[in-house]
């Protein structure tokens, strides 16, 4: 698998297992320890899926996974002369908001429609005026 097809990854709260999708269609545990790679899940095609949150025993019964993954809080991080700058740049940087929801939109038109990312882009951005627009200095 390359890395356009595996993304959503999550770490166990313990740190010592990574999940992530693979193609949209399957959850992948890898064991940081001795680097073993397993399956979790699977679903049929045409059916996406997405990464579930790790909680204690998530991954214990592969077709039994009762949870999600949790929004991640983006850590935005400028320099304290672009900050004080006024550029109308710094503003628009505050008021970026993305959700998993449009992450997962654009990543799957991507990897999974095929779609350029400028396409993939171009498309959310005509889709979510509204969101986009709110950002704006």
């Amino acid at each position: 698998d390359t890395a356009e097809e595996e993304y959503e990854p999550a770490w166990s709260p313990d740190g010592t297992k990574i999940a992530f999708v693979v193609l949209n269609t399957r959850i992948d545990v890898v064991d940081l320890a001795s680097g073993t790679r397993t399956t979790a899940i699977t679903v049929p095609t045409g059916q996406v899926i997405h990464n579930p949150a790790w909680t204690p025993g998530c991954d214990k019964v592969a077709t039994n996974i009762k949870c999600d993954y949790p929004p991640y809080h983006l850590n935005k991080v400028v320099s304290t002369k672009f900050a004080t700058s006024g550029s109308p740049a710094f503003t628009f940087i505050q008021k970026f908001k993305w959700t998993n929801d449009d992450q997962n939109a654009v990543a799957a038109d991507i990897t999974s429609n095929g779609m350029s990312d400028d396409d993939a882009a171009k498309k959310w951005v005509d889709a979510n005026p509204s969101v986009w627009q709110a950002w704006m200095p």
